[in-house]
């Protein structure tokens, strides 16, 4: 799988978009890449193994615009054992930068820096960034999580970033040392972007509308260019049912086809079992009490939920907030990851799935109607 790092690659233009600006290109020739910051991207990883594999593309280009916080997203993602590793950036700003140097967005390889750096087999490793710092977490030659900050990180940042990633305490590590990897030719493995997978969706069925439409239409046109001919002998009539007859079997066969898309695509949307997010953000701000308390940061991945609070006055009591999320019955399993800040609270809990959720939000208790009155 990393047998490409060991390659030497072609020569390369390379322009490393930074946060405060991009460091032009060293090279005068070449194919121009794009390096991307990590600061400048979002990482998440989508476990679509349990798909049939023909499917995982499509699936996967029916989630990403969900997950995506920019209203124009590019990513970059790769394929290991049916489980898609994808970073997302903001690509009118990516583009708009590229353009400001005057440069084709079009010709441009944009590249997150973290698949250029050397990867690990197993491990937590702290790795220096072209901005900032990265927590990695590898298992078997995948990276399963990926975390970034602006600066140096304390050792709650650490031990949070390893119960995130389902470490045991008794396994978890004290914060390593800093690493540098410098940049590789080339990434440590293919790198796809869903477009193509949704544009071939497209086009499979932009053509399978276009011959239901032939099926449907020239017969209609046939019959009435026919209409004329049928009033002359019951002959001719006969032989253009006949004709008819042949036209109705392409048209039902047309049928069959467009029912098995319709059960391949259900299929799909039956993959996702749990709220949608708004459902769930609802049920999280009617547990807020009403003075300016509010969701600071919202981080999903399938079954797990990580929200951060913030408060604008009193310190936050999160035995209140746990209680009282679980109580929602959209959620279980509800854990306080404690911040240094007392008005920020971070918390991370179960979203249970649909048959398990209620079909309408509890009734208010006392306290909370009092909450919503004040």
């Amino acid at each position: 799988m990393h047998s490409r790092l060991g390659r030497i690659g072609l020569p390369s233009r390379r322009q490393l978009h930074r946060l405060d600006g991009v460091e032009p290109a060293a090279r005068q020739f070449g194919a121009s890449q794009w390096v991307l910051s990590r600061a400048l991207c979002r990482f998440n990883r989508f476990d679509l193994a349990r798909l049939p594999a023909a499917k995982r593309k499509a699936a996967l280009a029916l989630q990403l615009p969900q997950w995506s916080p920019y209203p124009d997203s590019d990513y970059a993602v790769v394929w290991q054992e049916g489980i898609a590793s994808v970073w997302c950036w903001d690509n009118a700003l990516v583009d708009a930068e590229i353009r400001k140097h005057g440069k084709n967005p079009k010709k441009q390889q944009k590249i997150p820096e973290s698949l250029l750096r050397s990867p690990l087999q197993d491990g937590l490793r702290l790795i220096k960034c072209l901005d900032g710092i990265e927590g990695q977490h590898w298992q078997q030659g995948q990276l399963l999580a990926s975390r970034w900050w602006p600066g140096h990180i304390g050792s709650n940042d650490w031990l949070a970033f390893q119960r995130e990633c389902g470490i045991p305490g008794e396994q978890q590590q004290a914060e390593p040392a800093l690493a540098e990897s410098p940049l590789q030719p080339s990434p440590w493995s293919k790198i796809t972007n869903p477009a193509a997978a949704s544009g071939e969706v497209a086009l499979a069925e932009l053509a399978f509308h276009g011959l239901l439409i032939c099926a449907l239409g020239l017969p209609t046109i046939y019959l009435g260019i026919q209409q004329h001919q049928i009033k002359a002998a019951i002959a001719a009539r006969q032989a253009e049912l006949t004709v008819l007859k042949h036209k109705a079997s392409a048209i039902l066969s047309a049928r069959g086809a467009a029912l098995e898309s319709l059960t391949a695509l259900k299929a799909i949307y039956d993959h996702q079992r749990y709220p949608e997010p708004l459902e769930l953000m609802a049920a999280v701000s009617r547990s807020l009490p009403g003075n300016g308390t509010f969701v600071r940061e919202w981080e999903m991945l399938e079954d797990r939920l990580k929200i951060t609070v913030s408060s604008p006055g009193s310190a936050i009591v999160g035995t209140t907030y746990v209680d009282t999320l679980e109580k929602t019955g959209q959620f279980a399993d509800v854990k306080i990851i404690t911040n240094t800040d007392p008005k920020l609270m971070t918390f991370t809990m179960t979203v249970l799935p649909l048959g398990l959720a209620p079909a309408s939000p509890p009734k208010p208790t006392d306290k909370n109607a009092d909450a919503a009155t004040s």
